[in-house]
């Protein structure tokens, strides 16, 4: 099975395929190098970075994928419509967060074309169509691996851009840091992914903060962060409960599998 990846949200298409290379299927990835907004430059051999317009990325898509058997669509749903003017190939079409959440009619013109979906997190269910899947996001166990000591009782907690939920963010950190005897750091991403890890890795937690921008409730799921900083040896400390290791679900084999299995099921 011949697997092509479109996108690069947040990474993760590079780390799906990246393992589902080391588990032996064969997978490549294309995306435009304009949305690389985590500056991620990916340089391995099976990532094609576009940087040209999007109407040139379009066409150098379009002409990708008649080699590949399997098509996987990362939150460009527009590239359906016109996917499907030139081929019958089977696409999955995954979700990861502020792409779909509250928008699932307002999509469904692109979603319907594809013949599976997924979602990263649970809460992008609401709305969803039935047969929607939740296959959460897994890491990079390459990058985000723990080099030196953290320092000792430092909480890390990253900025949410809604003024109302960072105001709620910051009482309940300021809480749990009293109550735990940590020092509180405040921080945006303001860091290329290169040297991301070597951030996280100062810090013994990471308090999760993930908010609905919807209605501004706490979300009961990991962020990427999290999993990464627990991949890390971090610990993290979310409203809902504490974490000192990766989850089962979103460890690399389990999600590489899982997807296989929706790749089978519309093949």
């Amino acid at each position: 099975m011949k697997i092509l990846h479109i996108g690069a949200t947040a990474g993760v298409p590079f780390t799906l395929a990246k393992y589902q290379r080391e588990n032996g299927y064969e997978a490549d990835v294309i995306h435009w190098g304009k949305l690389d907004g985590f500056k991620l430059k990916p340089e391995a051999d099976y990532i094609t970075t576009v940087s040209s317009s999007i109407y040139s990325y379009y066409i150098k898509v379009l002409r990708k994928i008649r080699h590949y058997d399997l098509i996987h669509i990362h939150s460009a749903d527009k590239l359906l419509k016109y996917l499907r003017i030139f081929y019958n190939k089977p696409v999955v079409l995954t979700y990861h967060g502020t792409d779909i959440r509250g928008r699932w009619e307002e999509r469904s013109k692109y979603w319907k074309l594809a013949d599976a979906i997924t979602v990263v997190t649970k809460d992008l269910l609401c709305n969803a169509p039935e047969n929607t899947m939740v296959i959460e996001n897994t890491y990079d166990g390459d990058k985000f691996k723990r080099d030196q000591d953290y320092i000792k009782n430092t909480a890390l907690l990253m900025n949410v851009n809604n003024v109302e939920m960072e105001k709620v963010s910051d009482r309940w950190a300021k809480i749990i840091c009293e109550e735990n005897g940590l020092v509180l750091i405040k921080s945006e991403r303001i860091f290329p992914h290169a040297i991301y890890p070597k951030y996280l890795e100062l810090f013994e937690y990471y308090l999760e903060n993930k908010y609905d921008p919807n209605n501004s409730e706490p979300l009961n799921v990991l962020s990427l962060n999290a999993i990464e900083f627990l991949g890390m040896g971090g610990k993290v400390i979310t409203m809902y409960g504490n974490y000192s290791e990766v989850p089962t679900n979103h460890m690399q084999k389990c999600v590489v599998m899982k997807y296989i299995g929706i790749y089978n099921g519309v093949m």
